[in-house]
Formats: C-alpha cells, structure tokens, sequence
C-alpha cells in the first residue's frame, strides 16, 4: 500500500540518507555475508522510498498541471467535445500508469473539470475507485475524497448556467450524467454505514450524512448497490474489533443502526418518499397485536406471512417491507459471523464449534438482535410502509 500523506521532502531526505549508506556497504559485501545480507535490507528500502516518492511527487505536479487545465471553465468544457482525447485525458492516463493517482486525488481541485472533462470516463471510474478503494485506502482519507466528490457533483447539477451545451452534444451529456451515477454507485455501496451511525467517522454529524445518502439514494443505480453492498459493508465494519468486552459491544450497536438506517433509506427511496423518524415500538403496537407479532416470530413466522398481514398496504410498500425483513435476518447473520472470526482471530474462541463458551454466545446472540430484533422488524414495516397510526 502506498504511503499516504507522506512529507514528500522528508521522504526525499530518508532516501537520500539510504543511498550514502548504500554506498558504504557496497564495498564491504564481499568479505562479510552479514554485510551483503544488510546491504539487500537497503536496497529493497531504497527502492520503496524512490517509487514512493515518485507516485507522490508525481501526483502532485500533475494535479498542479491539471488545475491549471480546468481552471478556465469554458475551455475546458469546450475541449471535450472538439478533440477526441483531451489534456485531462493524458494526465489521468500518466497518473494512474504511474500509481500516483492517491496523492494526486488529495491535491486536485477541479473537480468538475475531471467528472466532464475527461473524454474516456471509464479512466475517471477507474482513478475514482482506486482512490476510495476501502481495501487500500484509510478511513479518513477517503471520507475526505468521497465528500468533495459529491459536493463537486452536486454542486455542478444544481447550477448548470456556468455551462454551455454546444449544439448536437446534449445526448452526450446526459450519457456523461448516467456514467456519473454508475459511478456513484460504485463509490457510495463499500461506504454506505459512514452516512449514518459511521459518519463521525468522516467527521460529519449522521444528520448531514444522511442527508447527503438521500439525495443519492433518488439516483436507482445508487439505491440497487447500496442494498447489494450492504452486507460487505457490515462485515468490513466489523473486522478487528476492539479487545475491551463493552467497546466491542459499542462497535456492533453503531453498526447495527447504521445499516437499520441505511435499509429504511434506501426503503424510502424505491417507494418515492422522505422518512421521518418513528417511535418503533409505539407504531409496531398500533399495527398489529403485539402478543401475536412475538409469538409469530418466536415460531418462525416467514417474512411474507408476516408482510401479509400488512394487507391495507400497496403492493410496493408490502415489496419493500419484505425485502426490509429479508436484508435485516441477512445482515443479522454476517455480523454473528462476523463477530464470531474476530473471537477466533484474537483467540476469545477455539476453531471447533465446541468451543463456544457463554460469553460468546452472549455476545453473538445480543448481535442477532442487534441487527434482527422484533422491534426492528416492525420498524421496517412502518418506515417502508410511510404511514403512522400516530
């Protein structure tokens, strides 16, 4: 993995450090094995340090070239539909032959210009997923990246003024926006939870997030990947969890509220509509009996029977309250899962089945219902139905 937000000059100063000391080596490695075994130590740290500094310095005198490209609004804007391949076309390609598309993604500017600009977008999709990758790039860095990216994208589709559509080029706009929302999509799905329960995470409060997830939701392209990468979503959430018992708990509560949101948001959106928030247990006790909803699910009542029961509902709300139901029981389950590898990883539980002492299967049962409680599955109903007996 790349060096991310490495000081380019104290990286230029450690490499030039190696070099001397390589040079002393060097003469000294044919009378000593212990010598030439150090001195192939050096060479494979000189030999990171120069293609680290490389992508870094790379990156930022290429975002340097590219600003100045995109600077100029109409230019730019112009180019694209003038010449085959643009500026932004070249650059882009070089960054990414050159690895250096993390430390040029933290110095670019503009944006739009590289979301429009860039003739060939499948490159755009490519550097984008690369520089949010949740497998190779922290947290922090890519919340970052992620919320400028769609205040860039919002931002410009809220004022389109500042442009001109050439004449006969509208269709290739619109095939620019479809491409923009593929590309959301595949941004958003692996960093869905850090809009809700996770977003302190990004450094934003969960009501700005959510915010921001619903207008992305109202794109369906974005709606269908963020349900499909829910599941990945949770389980990388929930890998090396804290050691401390009640700080464990607390990661699996975040997570489990996080997805529930997600869930009732993407819910929201495949039926049209805005939620707001609901007393759970209250709406769940005006709907049905409650006696017979526990006693339902304590005997296995399927999530279609139960839907069923919801027959004043329109055919969609009753779709999307089961898929609801069906996501929650799934999500339930790779989280017990899970949790149960991190107890097998950090040695709180053997490999065999055997194994499982009550703690655990404490703390596995109390995560099932976490994520697939009663309470949440009503819940689920009222939200994806959008009606209150209230």
């Amino acid at each position: 993995m790349t060096w991310l937000g490495a000081d380019v000059d104290r990286l230029h100063s450690f490499g030039l450090a190696l070099e001397r000391l390589h040079d002393e080596l060097v003469p000294l490695s044919s009378v000593d094995p212990r010598v030439a075994r150090a001195l192939h130590l050096v060479d494979t740290d000189l030999d990171r340090v120069r293609r680290t500094w490389h992508q870094l310095s790379y990156g930022r005198m290429a975002a340097v070239e590219f600003d100045a490209w995109g600077a100029d609004g109409a230019a730019w804007w112009t180019e694209r539909f003038v010449a085959s391949s643009t500026t932004a076309d070249s650059i882009l390609r070089r960054v990414i032959d050159n690895s250096a598309e993390q430390s040029f993604a933290d110095r670019i500017r503009a944006d739009v210009a590289l979301l429009h600009g860039v003739s060939d977008f499948a490159v755009v999709a490519d550097f984008w997923t690369r520089a949010t990758d949740p497998n190779t790039v922290p947290v922090d860095i890519a919340g970052a990246r992620i919320r400028r990216l769609l205040d860039a994208i919002v931002i410009h589709r809220a004022d389109r003024s500042i442009f001109t559509t050439l004449a006969g080029h509208q269709a290739a706009v619109e095939q620019r926006d479809r491409d923009i929302d593929q590309l959301l999509a595949l941004v958003i799905a692996p960093w869905s939870l850090h809009f809700t329960a996770l977003a302190h995470e990004w450094d934003w409060t969960p009501q700005e997030g959510l915010h921001r997830l619903h207008e992305m939701l109202a794109i369906p392209v974005v709606a269908s990947a963020v349900a499909a990468g829910l599941p990945a979503a949770v389980d990388r959430a929930l890998t090396d969890l804290p050691a401390d018992e009640f700080a464990r708990r607390r990661r699996v509560d975040e997570v489990a509220a996080g997805s529930g949101a997600t869930i009732d948001a993407v819910g929201a959106a495949v039926l049209g509509r805005s939620t707001t928030p609901l007393d759970r247990l209250d709406d769940l006790v005006g709907l049905v009996p409650w006696g017979s909803w526990v006693s339902g699910v304590a005997a296995g009542t399927t999530a279609a029977t139960i839907v069923n029961r919801l027959d004043h509902r329109t055919r969609d709300e009753r779709s999307v309250a089961g898929r609801a139901v069906a996501q929650r029981s799934t999500l339930a389950t790779v989280a017990m899962t899970a949790v149960a590898n991190d107890a097998v990883k950090h040695g709180r539980i053997g490999t065999s089945a055997r194994q499982v002492n009550n703690d655990l299967a404490h703390e596995l049962d109390r995560t099932r219902v976490a994520f697939d409680s009663a309470a949440d599955r009503g819940g689920s109903f009222v939200q994806s139905g959008g009606t209150s007996p209230l």
